[in-house]
């Protein structure tokens, strides 16, 4: 006898087959998921080997080239930062610091995660990290646009006045590799310059007098109406690369990734006057601004 109760408890077939074919599908969602995350783990091992052996190789042409005073510098080795992913926002500096009683710094290679130091009590980090509203923090990475150890920033000035121009063709060097860094893999849409001293190798004061000259980088820069130039810094909308061979990566880099990306040159705010920080407010600001520049080029 049929059990008319249990019949009209019972889903039809075509109900358990869709059912079923839902579940096979985000089983196969999540298995692509996994297989993608594995595949950007993969990507950014890779990377971050690439950058440790152009670093490696870049040390090693170099070795035993420069006087005295830059040879203690280059045998100290080379920090970087460890770039996981693409990042809407970017901070630069010039130069890790080589912090005598830091004995990680000691190694030859050494490298840091934005992302954790951020959370320790590192009062330079914390500084950066003060400049975002809480959703946009984990949007940020790091990097200091030159490998070498150094704390004294104007010993770097050193390397301007080795014999043959080596000084000057080492910092291009390793200015190309932090350029392609920036160009291939992080691709910021808004990047703030955290140094005033770092301003000229981005291309902001190049001169065309009888041939190009203070070009580095070698972008070139609109000026935004609505931020006039202050004693913050100088807000700036990527448009291009001037046409030069004195760009570091001239040869490789034909195009920029990064037009419409917005740019405030700073200053190394952490120890300024508070009217001349960027505040959380600018900075949002700006970031929405660079996230409307991308979206009308696509």
């Amino acid at each position: 006898m049929i059990e008319y109760s249990k019949l009209m408890d019972a889903k039809p077939q075509y109900l358990v087959d869709i059912e079923q074919a839902f579940e096979n599908a985000k089983e196969g969602k999540l298995i692509a998921l996994v297989n993608q995350n594995f595949e950007l783990a993969a990507k950014y091992r890779e990377t971050e080997r690439e950058l440790k052996e152009k670093l490696e190789k870049l040390w090693k042409e170099y070795e035993n080239s420069f006087s005295e005073d830059l040879e203690k510098i280059i045998n100290r080795g080379f920090c970087y930062s460890n770039i996981q992913n693409q990042s809407d926002i970017l901070v630069t500096g010039i130069n890790p610091s080589y912090r005598v009683q830091d004995t990680g710094n000691q190694e030859f290679c050494v490298f840091f995660d934005y992302q954790t130091k951020r959370h320790e009590k590192d009062r330079y980090f914390k500084s950066i990290d003060n400049l975002f509203v809480n959703e946009d923090k984990e949007k940020v990475t790091y990097i200091d646009i030159f490998n070498i150890k150094e704390t004294v920033q104007k010993n770097t000035s050193l390397f301007y006045k080795e014999s043959q121009n080596k000084g000057i063709r080492f910092l291009s060097e390793n200015l190309a590799i932090t350029q392609t860094l920036i160009e291939k893999v992080i691709k910021p849409k808004l990047i703030i310059v955290r140094n005033k001293g770092s301003w000229d190798f981005w291309g902001l004061n190049a001169e065309q007098n009888n041939g190009w000259k203070n070009v580095w980088m070698g972008y070139k820069f609109d000026k935004i109406e609505k931020f006039p130039d202050s004693d913050i810094g100088k807000v700036r909308k990527i448009s291009g690369l001037i046409d030069s061979e004195q760009r570091v990566d001239y040869n490789n880099l034909e195009k920029t990734n990064l037009e419409g990306t917005i740019v405030l040159f700073t200053n190394h705010f952490q120890y300024c006057k508070k009217e001349k920080r960027p505040t959380p407010e600018l900075i949002k600001e700006l970031y929405e601004m660079a996230i409307n520049n991308k979206n009308k080029q696509f």
